[in-house]
């Protein structure tokens, strides 16, 4: 009989054998498979730490190429010409880069739609007002969305808590779904404009070339000789619908070589016959930049960043950086 009771005994130790070496097994794959994926993930960190070792180099080169420029050419800005023909591909070993300066200075200043009437306490500036709503207009977009994009904006950045005709405060965006309230002070960068109200994404993709940020409320003066063919919308946010844009883009697709020699030849165009040109439109146009743009991407083996900076220029020459965006799309 003893016999007959020790067969099931082997049975059920091989069956508790097997599966132990099952689970075991288990066990082993699913730790390679970590150790694989943790080798990845260090691999992929290990690059974009080492992209934005990369892109912080080509933000110091930008700044030398400015200051060089700008010490060779001190009384107007126009860039060496391998920049004006786009983005420069520098290729390294694993990856490359993609840089482009450009004129920060063209484009308008979405906290210049405020002025500070004193410390930390902004009012609507009906300047700014006044050619952002030229800006939007020029690029098609109704009365009725200029009036909300406007005043939304406005009511977005100011001390107040009064909303304008069309415009929204802390009890609109409060009774979202993800509720928030207006700032009440300066953007620090345009991806704010996604968060107000009449700015949807199409919206934003459409003005976001003509936009930008600074840490103040003042206007940028337009450099007429770095203005790109693409950005003739500019002019027509100075002078207004009277300007038509087919008219502006000849204004620019003509310009000599060489630039505009002073403001009285650009401003003796034939093209300007028939127009009265605003005062504000003569205070706001400029042969010298203060402020350049770097847009750079970095490849690295299966790692990509993308940065955006806005970089001044003092009066001593010296180039520093206003802020600077990382991303993938910018």
């Amino acid at each position: 009989m003893s016999g007959f009771t020790l067969k099931p005994q082997k049975g059920t130790v091989l069956i508790t054998v097997l599966l132990f070496m099952s689970f075991l097994s288990i066990i082993t794959i699913n730790f390679i498979r970590d150790i694989k994926i943790n080798i990845a993930q260090f691999s992929n960190l290990r690059d974009i730490n080492q992209s934005f070792w990369i892109s912080h180099s080509i933000e110091n080169i930008s700044k030398t190429i400015i200051e060089e420029s700008q010490r060779l050419n001190p009384s107007s800005s126009i860039l060496p010409v391998i920049w004006e023909r786009g983005p420069i591909i520098f290729p390294f070993r694993d990856g490359l880069v993609s840089a482009d300066i450009s004129d920060g200075s063209n484009c308008f200043n979405l906290n210049g739609i405020v002025k500070a009437e004193e410390k930390n306490k902004y009012i609507r500036n009906n300047d700014g007002v006044l050619m952002y709503s030229n800006l939007l207009s020029s690029l098609d977009f109704s009365d009725a969305e200029i009036l909300v994009m406007v005043n939304s904006l406005v009511d977005w950045i100011d001390t107040d808590t009064m909303p304008g005709n069309g415009g929204a405060e802390d009890i609109f965006y409060m009774t979202a779904e993800s509720s928030y309230r207006t700032p009440n002070n300066l953007i620090s960068s345009i991806s704010e404009l996604r968060a107000i109200r009449g700015y949807t994404e199409e919206y934003f993709q459409k003005i976001k070339s003509f936009v930008c940020v600074l840490p103040n409320t003042f206007h940028n003066s337009i450099n007429l000789n770095t203005i790109r063919p693409d950005q003739t919308n500019l002019l027509v946010m100075l002078i207004g619908k009277k300007l038509n844009l087919s008219v502006a883009d000849r204004i620019i697709n003509s310009r000599p070589k060489e630039g505009f020699r002073n403001l009285d030849s650009f401003w003796s165009l034939n093209e300007f016959n028939n127009i009265e040109i605003p005062n504000l439109a003569k205070q706001y146009v400029t042969f010298k930049t203060k402020f350049f743009t770097l847009k750079a991407k970095v490849y690295l083996n299966d790692s990509f960043i993308s940065i955006s900076s806005k970089l001044g220029i003092k009066d001593s020459g010296e180039v520093y950086r206003i802020n600077k965006n990382y991303g993938i799309n910018l």
